[in-house]
């Protein structure tokens, strides 16, 4: 994860926080707008940070995110389509090198969107 918070400091132009999975910090997204959501769905990261983003961002909110999703080729969870429900989405599928994450950050931050969940 400190790979991926470099790539955006680096190349995104707004800041970025540390990935911090704290209550604390839940709560403290509830209460920002953000622009860019980015979702792993490898399951050794935390999914339930997924639910738990869902459940504190109000669905008119979730609409205006840009959402980018890195994923292995096999199908997204369940809770993940969930999460992109209402939502549109760049699908970023393993093996992820830095320039296609960057130019996926990039179209997301333009507004290029497509839809990741059918």
């Amino acid at each position: 994860m400190d790979r991926l918070a470099d790539i955006l400091v680096e190349f995104a132009a707004a800041d970025v926080d540390r990935l911090d999975l704290s209550r604390r910090s839940l709560d403290q997204v509830g209460r920002r707008d953000y622009g860019l959501i980015v979702v792993d769905t490898r399951p050794g990261d935390p999914v339930a940070c997924v639910n738990e983003l869902t459940r504190r961002l109000a669905a008119p909110r979730r609409r205006d995110c840009s959402v980018v999703v890195c994923h292995d080729p096999e199908p997204v969870s369940p809770a993940i389509e969930h999460f992109l429900r209402g939502t549109r989405a760049i699908d970023v599928t393993r093996p992820i090198d830095p320039d296609g994450f960057v130019e996926a950050v990039r179209r997301a931050s333009d507004g290029e969107l497509v839809p990741a969940a059918s």
